[in-house]
């Protein structure tokens, strides 16, 4: 083996850096596809558990009313547990911690029930008995009080943020310690702690329903399928009449982190698009590797003959051969591990993931395994037609090529249609990657960074200030909702214009207010009428802000899809 390795060097070289390079792809393909899919799964009953949300475009977290579970208990005997939980970090409430305050942390609000479906492992302590108590999460224990023995009994008091008064303040001892949520987790909060039983709520109330404040996840009974449970919600839904436009979708948990991810995560679709194209690259160096192996092997005719004629086996020569193309691979499989080891970093930073390197090293120990057993197999039978060929050519005398040519065909004609449709779906795949990048916003966002500045937190005008002196800003604005990005922004359906129809009730208008120069920095391309001018600032007539006191430009800008769901012909 080292002695064919070192004659065909070239050949070598190119089908073992392939092999390695193939595989290499594949397994961060697959670990990205399998860590992608695997959100939520390591909960005992999440096979049967599903988050039920209010359809809507301003719901981009999956929210819905706390009355839906009550009418679930009623209508919908097919959901075994009910739940609803409050996202409580997300409410900027601090706490206090012996004197020591605690900015805004992740606490989550549950019922008695949230724990059948999302069961914790507690690592000190207990579980949550009362209403007054609270289990926080390991890091939290560390972060705070230095170890969880030390965390455990002690007290946290909510408390409003600087500016701010809290009427009700609760206090929460803490009784448990829970294990970390994993990474590949869509709830991982530092604490859970338990509401209040509510008071029994009028499903037939329309007010009950108006506002989407909470989390609703369901457990199936056994046999229930999602998408059923979905189709008899909403039907008993429409028996309400205030409830006849608003409708419910049910998702099983392993979508939900498909479904609210940022704008900036990869979709599903693109994820298994790229474990795909990597499959096929695979694919392709795989029948390279085994093709050149083959075209050196079938040189070696004088070799095979001299074997047989000092009484060498067929099943010998056979076992030549695979302990030959065993070495070739075990070569490609170290490479490929030093490959893996060298760009793990650069991975991780592309499509933003944590990599667990012993769930990667299983998986690399998988796939190498699984290539060794597919090429020994694909190579036994044209090896074995090879050997069995030469012996009779040796006994005959006559040449017998043609199979060894036909299987050399063959291997090719499947390597170059496997090859052509690779191209293909790389190059669907660029396009589709070009259009989203560039996608034509309207306005220049080449150098433009946004971050969200809570105008009530501690310093935050301070922080302010310390950013617009760095020296590579060369220009700020202020904004009130997110420009670039559709993060966080919430669209109306109040504004007024002259025209406006009954159909016209439903539209969805985002409006967003720029401070002076706010145009200047987008850049936007105006397509009639113009922007801004310095003597729009400086007007007798404009309004004053109701909050603040200060002027207010009373003029606007609308995008051309603004224009058009308005049906505005002159705007």
């Amino acid at each position: 083996a080292v002695r064919n390795l070192l004659k065909y060097k070239t050949q070598s070289v190119i089908s073992i850096l392939g092999l390695s390079i193939g595989l290499a792809f594949f397994i961060y393909g697959w670990h990205w596809l399998n860590y992608e899919t695997s959100y939520d799964n390591f909960y005992p009953n999440a096979k049967r558990s599903y988050l039920v949300y209010t359809q809507d475009e301003n719901n981009k977290a999956g929210y819905s009313p706390l009355i839906l579970t009550n009418f679930i208990r009623k209508y919908c005997p097919e959901a075994k547990i009910i739940t609803h939980s409050y996202e409580g970090g997300k409410g900027n409430m601090d706490y206090l911690a012996e004197e020591k305050r605690i900015k805004n942390p992740d606490f989550m609000q549950v019922d008695s029930v949230f724990f059948d479906i999302f069961p914790q492992i507690i690592l000190h302590g207990r579980k949550l008995m009362n209403d007054d108590e609270i289990i926080v999460s390991e890091s939290f224990a560390k972060t705070h009080y230095g170890s969880i023995e030390k965390a455990l009994g002690n007290k946290l008091q909510q408390t409003a943020p600087a500016g701010f008064r809290l009427a009700d303040a609760r206090k929460l001892q803490i009784v448990g310690i829970m294990e970390d949520a994993p990474q590949n987790s869509t709830m991982t909060p530092s604490g859970y702690y338990q509401q209040p039983s509510p008071t029994s709520s009028n499903i037939y109330q329309p007010e009950e329903w108006r506002y989407d404040n909470g989390l609703t996840h369901v457990m199936l009974k056994k046999d229930y399928k999602g998408s059923d449970f979905e189709k008899h919600l909403n039907a008993s839904l429409a028996q309400l009449d205030f409830l006849k436009d608003k409708s419910f979708k049910v998702i099983p948990l392993s979508q939900k982190h498909f479904e609210f991810a940022s704008e900036e995560s990869f979709s599903y679709s693109a994820i298994s698009m790229f474990t795909i194209a990597t499959g096929l690259l695979l694919c392709c160096v795989l029948f390279n590797f085994m093709n050149l192996f083959l075209s050196r092997y079938y040189q070696r005719v004088r070799e095979v003959k001299l074997r047989k004629a000092v009484g060498a086996s067929h099943f010998k020569l056979i076992l030549q051969v695979m302990l030959e193309i065993t070495a070739y691979c075990l070569i490609g499989f170290l490479l490929c591990g030093c490959i893996i080891e060298l760009t793990l970093p650069f991975f991780e930073e592309t499509f933003g993931l944590t990599i667990s390197k012993a769930v990667l090293w299983q998986e690399y120990t998988l796939v190498v395994a699984g290539a060794l057993v597919i090429i020994q197999i694909l190579l036994l039978i044209p090896a074995s037609q090879f050997i069995r060929s030469v012996s009779k050519q040796a006994l005959t005398g006559k040449p017998q090529s043609h199979q060894r040519n036909m299987v050399r065909r063959t291997g090719l004609a499947i390597q170059l249609v496997i090859c052509l449709f690779f191209f293909a779906s790389a190059g669907s795949l660029y396009q589709q990657l070009r259009f989203m990048n560039g996608t034509d916003m309207g306005i220049d966002t080449s150098r433009i960074i946004e971050l969200m500045v809570r105008s009530f937190e501690q310093n935050s005008k301070n922080m302010v200030e310390e950013i617009k002196q760095l020296p590579m800003i060369e220009r700020h604005i202020t904004s009130s909702q997110y420009m670039v990005s559709k993060e966080g922004l919430r669209t109306t359906t109040d504004i007024i214009w002259e025209g406006k129809t009954e159909e016209d009730k439903n539209i969805q208008l985002a409006q967003v207010e720029l401070t002076k120069d706010g145009d200047k920095m987008f850049n936007f391309r105006m397509k009639e009428g113009r922007t801004y001018t310095d003597e729009d600032w400086t007007g007798s007539n404009q309004p004053k802000d109701f909050m603040t006191g200060k002027p207010v430009l009373n003029k606007v800008l609308l995008t051309e899809s603004a224009v058009t769901a308005m049906h505005l012909s002159q705007p």
